[in-house]
């Protein structure tokens, strides 16, 4: 498909300049990462909960949670074949799956699936709209919740970029809302940046 040889094509370039390294995914610094696996991660207690990553990367939600004693049922899926390459070589038990969202049909669904700046970069005039699809997708995958974060309106349009997506988090709310009414905004830690937790209990 074109749209995935764009992404394919930008995320080799930006492997081939960055390596193994959070700019090589399309975010800033590690500690913006970190913040964002941070108010995910808080959507509920996950001990024990199985989790996909979808656009994991080099697998870093895995390590993060890892590293916070939190042990997971971890899978990640990502399109790009360097990053999950990387990602297997980087956790050899975990489970992870090249490919993208809107195809992939897992044997079972997972208690949370989760997305972190995957939607940022804008690859899509009808981004907007394909964001909202994915998350229907995901809830579907779901059996307990969705965790996604997205680059807000609300911050500063001095420093917008043409490159990436930004969403009104109202807009957002009210499509959540239309997915389940059990939904939770976060726009608390980061001034360019909102998170959503979709709920299928309460």
């Amino acid at each position: 498909m074109a749209d995935d040889r764009t992404v394919l094509d930008f995320y080799a370039q930006r492997w081939e300049q960055y390596g193994y390294d959070t700019r090589a995914l399309g975010i800033g610094s590690r500690e913006s990462q970190e913040i964002r696996f941070a108010i995910l991660t808080q959507i509920a207690d996950l001990r024990g909960a199985s989790i996909l990553d979808v656009g994991c990367g080099f697998g870093d939600l895995q390590s993060y949670l890892e590293g916070k004693g939190i042990a997971v049922r971890y899978s990640g899926l990502d399109l790009q074949p360097a990053f999950i390459e990387e990602a297997r070589r980087r956790h050899p038990a975990g489970e992870f799956h090249c490919t993208d969202i809107e195809r992939f049909e897992p044997a079972a669904h997972f208690d949370f699936v989760f997305v972190s700046g995957t939607f940022n970069v804008k690859f899509r005039d009808d981004q907007e709209a394909w964001v909202f699809r994915m998350l229907r997708k995901m809830f579907s995958m779901a059996e307990r919740g969705v965790g996604v974060n997205l680059l807000s309106t609300y911050y500063d349009p001095d420093h917008y970029r043409a490159d990436m997506f930004y969403c009104s988090p109202e807009r957002a709310f009210t499509e959540a809302q239309a997915i389940t009414r059990r939904v939770t905004l976060r726009h608390d830690y980061l001034p360019h940046d909102f998170t959503l937790y979709f709920y299928r209990k309460g």
